[in-house]
């Protein structure tokens, strides 16, 4: 109520790396009037990787893991590789039934963007199953066409699968020489092994497709 303050405790879960916490006030009578989370952190840069030399490379970068209950869901670590970045993951999907349209079934969706103003560059990952290879996805305007530049490949798990991915920063809407970048992943799996898949992301983004407002800020080093 006006002139009064109330209180409520938090829990807020990021990855590894430098974290800012915002308050705003709007109103004299409202402290703060929003609470602003902006997880920021690092990205480093590598040299050009070998396809098949990801997890080496990758070797001592952070596993940044999406959670459920306290159930470690997905996990991945990344890099800025020359022109691109390097990608290793690991997804609990007991279903695992990928779908002609990526987001209807089993898939990892990896977006970024520069700060402020700009476009929204969005792939699509989709593991191998069911006798079909994996495959990989971009959106161009409204359409989601397949991608041969990206370069994926996903192994069968007892509880999900792996998968290393060499992306090209173009199509995340990244320059290779960029200071800073946004960045998102999401998972859409049955980590129950029921047939309702659940959309989940790393850094907490809602409508990550068109809203950066909640991407990891992260320092190109």
């Amino acid at each position: 109520s006006p002139g009064s303050e109330a209180s409520k405790e938090i829990d807020i879960i990021a990855p590894p790396g430098a974290m800012t916490v915002e308050t705003v006030t709007d109103s004299p009578h409202l402290r703060p009037a929003r609470l602003r989370v902006v997880i920021g952190g690092r990205i480093r840069r590598i040299e050009p990787v070998a396809f098949d030399a990801i997890p080496q490379a990758l070797v001592n970068e952070p596993w940044h893991e999406i959670r459920d209950a306290g159930a470690v869901l997905a996990a991945f670590r990344f890099a800025i590789a020359g022109t691109n970045l390097a990608l290793e993951g690991r997804v609990t999907d007991r279903t695992l039934r990928p779908s002609d349209v990526p987001w209807k079934g089993s898939e990892v969706e990896v977006l970024g963007a520069l700060p402020g103003p700009s476009t929204i560059g969005q792939v699509f990952l989709v593991p191998a199953a069911q006798d079909q290879p994996d495959k990989a996805f971009r959106q161009e305007g409204a359409q989601t066409a397949p991608f041969a530049d990206i370069r994926l490949k996903t192994t069968r798990t007892p509880d999900g699968y792996t998968l290393a991915a060499l992306i090209p920063l173009s199509s995340l809407a990244l320059a290779p020489d960029a200071r800073e970048i946004l960045l998102e992943i999401a998972v859409n799996s049955a980590a129950s092994g029921t047939p309702v898949f659940k959309y989940r992301t790393l850094f907490g983004s809602t409508s990550a497709y068109n809203n950066t407002s909640r991407y990891a800020h992260l320092a190109a080093e």
